[in-house]
């Protein structure tokens, strides 16, 4: 599992072709008010509106299949150096709400 997180993790670093038509203003507002459980909550509320589909990556079945580690580990490489989302100050909002998320496996 690990190796496929790295794998993707390069793919999304290297790819500047992703459609970011899901990312609007509602979205965005929405998520910069929202308080999130769980790395799972966030990434489905921050991440899948973008990447499922044909909009860009398709993370839904891998973001499933990751533990709280993992998807934190990503979320985290993402956020920081993956450049996700491609809006600077919404990526700071949304980095802001990722370190307030509990570390805690489940």
């Amino acid at each position: 599992m690990r190796f496929l997180l790295n794998i993707l993790t390069i793919l999304i670093l290297l790819s500047g072709e992703i459609s970011f038509a899901g990312i609007d203003h509602d979205l965005k507002t929405k998520l910069s008010e929202s308080h999130f459980k769980s790395y799972h909550e966030f990434a489905k509320h921050a991440c899948i509106p973008c990447h499922s589909g044909e909009n860009g990556t398709n993370l839904v079945k891998l973001i499933d299949l990751m533990t709280e580690s993992d998807l934190r580990n990503y979320l985290d490489t993402s956020l920081n150096y993956g450049k996700m989302p491609p809006d600077e100050v919404f990526r700071k909002v949304l980095l802001d709400k990722f370190l307030l998320l509990p570390t805690r496996d489940k």
